[in-house]
């Protein structure tokens, strides 16, 4: 599974690889990355801040509203998929919507 987010910084979708385990989740990309808890924490967050991407304050707490949707009713891979997206729409309108206040803007 994944979780596409777009990036000012790159000025585009960025990858973010998401797998459900046992106890949470394993998220990676490039070098950063691996075993999570419910929320994400701690690689999604790093992944996040590394590429400078400004997303929901209370984005943990979707995360593991979906990790426990997911458990209790045994979710198969592609209807998790679908919220993922919904999460990485999410972030991705919070990025855009950031203001552009640098050297360069004035």
């Amino acid at each position: 599974m994944e979780l596409n987010v777009f990036t000012r910084r790159w000025g585009h979708f960025e990858r973010y690889n998401v797998n459900k385990t046992s106890t949470g989740w394993e998220i990676s990309h490039n070098s950063i990355g691996g075993e999570c808890d419910k929320e994400g924490k701690p690689y999604l967050f790093d992944i996040l801040n590394q590429d400078v991407v400004n997303y929901p304050s209370n984005l943990g707490n979707y995360m593991e509203l979906l990790w426990d949707l997911a458990e209790d009713s045994h979710a198969p891979d592609d209807k998790v998929q679908e919220h993922l997206n919904a999460l990485g729409e999410w972030i991705t309108t919070v990025e855009k919507s950031t203001p552009n206040l640098s050297y360069e803007a004035f």
